[in-house]
């Protein structure tokens, strides 16, 4: 995990060298079954990343997404 000034980076790693599953944006119109019990972690990596994508390793590949910086809202005054 890395802190960037534009967001929060996280990197994992695996042994099989395999791709992961498609890490584009779903389709237009794509809806997920509610019932379904697996399969779902790249989809929500798909949807909160700004980004993501992943490359191979010298002992299998890296799987990374970076999640958004959201700027802070300003609070209640404290006369409000």
């Amino acid at each position: 995990v890395e802190l960037l000034p534009t967001g929060c980076q996280v990197e994992v790693h695996d042994h099989d060298p395999a791709p992961p599953g498609d890490l584009s944006r779903p389709p237009h119109g794509y809806e997920v079954d509610p019932w379904q019990e697996h399969g779902r972690g790249l989809l929500l990596i798909r949807t909160l990343s700004s980004a993501c994508g992943h490359r191979t390793t010298e002992h299998g590949k890296a799987v990374w997404f970076t999640l958004p910086a959201i700027p802070s809202q300003p609070g209640p005054s404290p006369e409000s």
